[in-house]
């Protein structure tokens, strides 16, 4: 794992065997570089879970004109 974070052409020669490896790669560059920039595994899983709270505080998205409804 720490090959993989730690170089890029690596992660590009793993996941290019994947039909969408190149789509994991550069939807996850940024939190991926994150992970890389950390020294220890702490660190790691504080990225990681600030990461998570940002994603539980992002509102829906609902299409222009539709409204919103909690009922079924």
């Amino acid at each position: 794992m720490a090959c993989f974070l730690s170089s890029k052409p690596a992660a590009c020669n793993i996941t290019h065997i994947y039909d969408r490896g190149h789509s994991f790669l550069s939807t996850n560059e940024e939190l991926l570089d994150r992970y890389a920039a950390c020294p220890t595994s702490a660190e790691v899983i504080q990225v990681q879970t600030e990461y998570l709270d940002q994603l539980t505080n992002i509102p829906a998205k609902v299409p222009d004109g539709e409204p919103v409804s909690s009922a079924g």
